[in-house]
């Protein structure tokens, strides 16, 4: 069972090689000579340092996300209310168009023109000129009903006067 293995711990010593040649600061190491323990610790310590760094920065930029989607998700919320809103203002924008339409059809069918209102003012004239008119008639009247009045009483005086002597 070891001798399945060594070819995989070779790929693995052969890949970390290939790494730490890649980071800044670390010593290149030929193919296949051999490492120091201290130089191996050292550079597998920062290695470890730099995927320390990376796992911060990489948890700095998760916390940085995770605000950026609760700042998204507020706007979406925003959005969804203006929506709404701007949805309810074009539907009372609506309603006042409709209102508007009806008041100028009304304007136009039910109100008075200068044509109607000079009819009702010549209507309102003669209608005025008559009653001046039965006023003065009344008057008219009047007069000759009291001067009929006193003419009734002084045939009467005079028909009671011719009863009361005595026939010839």
């Amino acid at each position: 069972m070891i001798y399945q293995y060594k070819p995989r711990i070779r790929y693995i010593r052969l890949t970390l090689v290939n790494l730490l040649a890649k980071i800044p600061g670390m010593k290149s190491i030929g193919s296949d000579s051999p490492v120091k323990r201290s130089e191996f610790l050292k550079e597998t310590q920062s290695l470890r340092q730099g995927i320390n760094t990376l796992d911060q920065k990489v948890d700095t930029l998760d916390q940085k996300v995770s605000t950026l989607d609760q700042k998204v998700d507020t706007l979406d919320q925003k959005v969804s209310t203006l929506d709404q809103k701007v949805n309810n203002i074009a539907l009372e924008l609506v309603r006042t168009n409709v209102r508007l339409e009806k008041v100028e059809y009304a304007l136009e069918t039910r109100v008075a023109t200068k044509d109607d209102i000079g009819k009702v003012l010549d209507a309102i004239d003669q209608f005025s000129h008559r009653i001046e008119t039965y006023d003065r008639k009344a008057l008219v009247h009047d007069r000759r009903f009291t001067d009929n009045d006193a003419a009734l009483n002084d045939h009467e005086k005079r028909i009671t006067r011719l009863e009361a002597t005595p026939s010839k």
